[in-house]
C-alpha cells in the first residue's frame, strides 16, 4: 500500500492527528504540519515524486529512528520509517522521507 501513496494523499491530511505506536509505552500524538514534494530524478521517470512529511508532537518524544506504526483516521494504519529530526518552536518533529 505504500508504493501507492502520493503526496496529494498526506496532503489531503494536513493538520490531522497522526498516533505513533511505540513499543512499551503510550502511543505519540502528533500532527501532520507539512507535507513537501522533493526533486524527482531524471533516470527515474516512472516513479512517483518523492516528497516528505513532517510531524510535530510533544517535546519530550526523542524516538530512535526505526518502523513505527502509525494510524490516522483518514489512512488508516501505515508502517513508516520515521526519524526525529530535532526540536521545532514549541515541539519535536519528526520526519518521513518517501521516495
Amino acid at each position: 500500500m505504500l508504493e501507492k501513496l502520493s503526496k496529494d494523499d498526506f496532503a489531503e491530511c494536513l493538520n490531522q492527528s497522526f498516533s505513533i505506536e511505540v513499543e512499551g509505552r503510550e502511543a505519540v500524538e502528533t500532527e501532520l504540519v507539512e507535507v513537501k514534494g522533493m526533486v524527482k530524478a531524471d533516470d527515474a521517470p516512472d516513479r512517483r515524486e518523492p516528497f516528505s512529511l513532517i510531524f510535530e508532537g510533544p517535546m519530550d518524544d526523542v524516538l530512535e529512528q526505526g518502523i513505527f506504526r502509525v494510524e490516522n483516521e483518514t489512512l488508516g494504519s501505515l508502517d513508516l520509517f520515521m526519524v526525529t529530526i530535532g526540536p521545532g518552536k514549541d515541539r519535536m518533529r519528526h520526519e518521513v522521507v518517501f521516495t
